[in-house]
C-alpha cells in the first residue's frame, strides 16, 4: 500500500490488526519536505514496519527538467 498521509496510517493500522502480511511503500520525489521523512520514520518505528521507497529514473528526470524546466508539473496544469 502507499503512504504518504493520515489516510494512509489508518489503512496501516487496519492491515496490522488483520495480522496478515503486508507491504507499505512510497514514491520519493526527491521534493518532500523534512517533515514527512520525519513522519515516514515515526510510522515505521509505531507500526514496527520498513516503508520501501521507490525513486524516479534520474535519466528521464533530468532530460524533463531540461527541455521543460523544473516547475513543468506546475506550469503544464498537471
Amino acid at each position: 500500500m502507499p503512504c504518504i498521509g493520515a489516510e494512509d496510517v489508518a489503512l496501516i493500522e487496519y492491515t496490522k490488526l488483520t495480522g496478515r502480511p503486508f507491504r507499505v511503500f512510497s514514491l520519493d520525489t526527491m521534493r518532500l519536505n523534512r517533515k514527512t521523512y520525519q513522519f515516514f520514520d515515526t510510522v515505521e518505528k509505531h507500526y514496527g514496519i520498513r516503508i520501501e521507497y521507490m525513486f524516479s529514473d534520474a535519466v528521464e528526470v533530468q532530460a524533463l527538467v531540461r527541455s521543460k524546466g523544473l516547475f513543468s508539473l506546475y506550469d503544464d496544469g498537471h
